[in-house]
């Protein structure tokens, strides 16, 4: 959401990501999304699925 805090953060995205899924736990929906700060602006990076990040990409 526009304008919100991150839920965690850190220089490890492997620790990131396993925060993230034993915060959320494995359930269906949308994975946890993980996001890198460039030049102040968040960017969507990975999706923290159960087994794997999963680069977002844009078309």
């Amino acid at each position: 959401m526009p304008g919100s805090s991150p839920a965690a953060t850190s220089v490890d995205v492997h620790a990131l990501a396993d925060a993230a899924r034993r915060a959320g736990g494995v359930v269906r929906g949308p994975a946890p999304v993980i996001a890198e700060r460039v030049a102040g602006v968040w960017q969507l990076v990975f999706f923290a699925e159960a087994d794997r990040l999963r680069e977002i990409t844009r078309v």
